[in-house]
Formats: C-alpha cells, structure tokens, sequence
C-alpha cells in the first residue's frame, strides 16, 4: 500500500520535473513542527522507498539536474500512463516484495 506521503509525491511528480526543495515545501510545509531537521536527506530516503515500490511494476522516478547543485525528481513520461492504471486498478495493491 501507498502512504499518504507516497500518494502526494506521485501526483506532484506525475506531471514533469519537480525540483526537491518545491516537494520538500509541499510534503513537510503543512507540519506544525516543520518537518524533519535533515529534509533533504529524509526526501531522498522516501523516494528511494517510493521507487522500490514502483519497479515492481516497471514505473520508474527520474532524478533531475536543475542547475549547480540543484536536484529534483520526475516520473519517466513514458510510465504515466502505466502509473495511472495500476493506481486505478480495484485490484492491484502497490507494495514492497520482502517476502519474495
């Protein structure tokens, strides 16, 4: 299963480049405590997770270069499409294979 935090960056990044500190702001800006101390480092650890989950089904997220030293993240286009089918789906569950 997605979590909410998952589901947010999927419908951001789903539609082109998004450089990390404008996901950063959208993820953690709402929090009362402001998010994590390290947010950078705690964007990337989430979007290694949300990657892991995705390749199982050939979906894949793009890290971005947006000048000196800035970064971002992207869904590949070509993957949307696959990527709205399966969140669709009433039977498909995106989930980690630990248990493989």
């Amino acid at each position: 299963m997605l979590s909410p935090m998952q589901r947010a960056m999927i419908a951001r990044l789903r539609h082109g480049p998004v450089p990390s500190r404008r996901l950063i702001d959208e993820i953690y800006g709402e929090r009362e405590d402001g998010g994590p101390e390290d947010a950078g480092a705690a964007l990337r650890v989430a979007i290694h997770k949300l990657r892991n989950k995705l390749a199982l089904h050939g979906v894949e997220i793009e890290t971005m270069s947006f000048g000196q030293k800035a970064e971002g993240y992207r869904v590949r286009p070509e993957h949307c499409d696959l990527l709205d089918r399966l969140l669709c789906a009433p039977s498909v569950t995106v989930e980690s294979r630990s248990a493989a």
